[in-house]
């Protein structure tokens, strides 16, 4: 029963620890997803910078490169949103994870109160069985001086 509950307790901190490492790997996608974007808004930033240095366009087109220049700045703004759901998204199974520690916390505590337990009752056992070898050996003791007083008695017997 004990070597049960220890084995439990050893695979219940495996788990913990397993889940740890999840923890980590997600965190560092996490990085690396906020990162990517942020690379991309770099690049278009440098894009328009150097859309803004080169030579004007000819005038006759001029709707076009106005229309091409909003959707570039509304661009960025897509890609500083999209980690953001993105980081919702993560952050959910986050959230999932440490509601269950949360909830493997308590049976944790119940397994290590449960152990105590235990090893209250075999102290108490111990206990038990020291007291009965005790009772037993006074009984042997009794025993023996009842048998000293009966031989005792019986050698006066025959020395008279």
């Amino acid at each position: 029963m004990l070597l049960l509950l220890l084995l439990l307790l050893l695979l219940l901190l495996l788990l913990l620890l397993l889940l740890l490492l999840l923890l980590l790997l997600l965190l560092l996608l996490l990085l690396l997803l906020l990162l990517l974007p942020l690379l991309l808004l770099l690049l278009l930033l440098l894009l328009l910078l150097l859309l803004v240095l080169l030579p004007p366009p000819p005038p006759p087109p001029p709707p076009p490169p106005r229309l091409l220049l909003l959707l570039l700045l509304l661009l960025p703004l897509l890609l500083l949103l999209l980690p953001l759901l993105l980081l919702l998204l993560l952050l959910l199974p986050l959230l999932l994870l440490l509601l269950l520690l949360l909830l493997l916390l308590p049976l944790l505590l119940l397994l290590l109160l449960l152990l105590l337990l235990l090893l209250l009752q075999l102290l108490l056992l111990l206990l038990l069985l020291l007291q009965l070898l005790l009772l037993l050996l006074l009984l042997l003791l009794l025993l023996l001086l009842l048998l000293l007083l009966l031989l005792l008695h019986h050698h006066h017997h025959h020395s008279q």
